[in-house]
């Protein structure tokens, strides 16, 4: 699969990299991460607002985070109309 991102940049401070694009796109393949030089398995954390069953052969343990917004994982929270 192809994925669109535009021009993109990796941010770099201290021991934290934040990879930036132009264009929004599924962060749901760590193959995003090595485009940009990264390589998720040597991360100590990774964070990502996504599927995240590609991570399961590379993460030792998986926090999930339930936010407000359209982005719950929880869709019977979501304020709906029939």
């Amino acid at each position: 699969m192809q994925l669109k991102m535009g021009k993109a940049a990796v941010l770099r401070t201290a021991n934290v990299s934040v990879v930036v694009m132009e264009q929004a796109t599924f962060l749901w393949d760590p193959a995003v991460y090595r485009s940009v030089g990264l390589d998720p398995k040597n991360a100590g954390i990774i964070v990502v607002k996504s599927p995240v069953a590609a991570y399961k052969g590379i993460a030792e343990e998986m926090l999930f985070v339930d936010t407000l917004g359209a982005s719950s994982p929880h869709i019977s929270r979501l304020p709906s109309r029939i």
